[in-house]
């Protein structure tokens, strides 16, 4: 499944919209390590998710993927960041898009 995820194109930007949490941790880390060799040099990962320990959230939707898929889960920063920097993404960023959306 993830060798078709991503093709031999080289993108500027991969955006994932709540797509890791049903997956593994492996299979995450595969397919992040997949986007950093298709994106351009100085190219970005945007990743919008849930995050373990950041979100309110983020334990409710775990255990709806827990429940409804085979391998969802929510994830920590870190294992994010992790999974990332293993890629060889620099320059980690963690938006809260939901406390910038109410300052506004």
């Amino acid at each position: 499944m993830i060798s078709r995820m991503i093709s031999k194109v080289i993108y500027l930007i991969l955006f994932y919209g709540k797509h890791l949490p049903h997956l593994f941790r492996k299979e995450n880390r595969e397919l992040i390590g997949r986007a950093g060799k298709v994106l351009r040099r100085n190219g970005m990962i945007a990743i919008e998710d849930y995050i373990r320990g950041r979100s309110p959230m983020a334990e409710m939707f775990a255990v709806n993927m827990l429940a409804n898929t085979e391998a969802g889960n929510t994830y920590t920063e870190e294992e994010y960041k992790e999974w990332l920097i293993g890629a060889g993404f620099h320059n980690i960023e963690v938006i809260d898009i939901a406390k910038r959306a109410a300052s506004s």
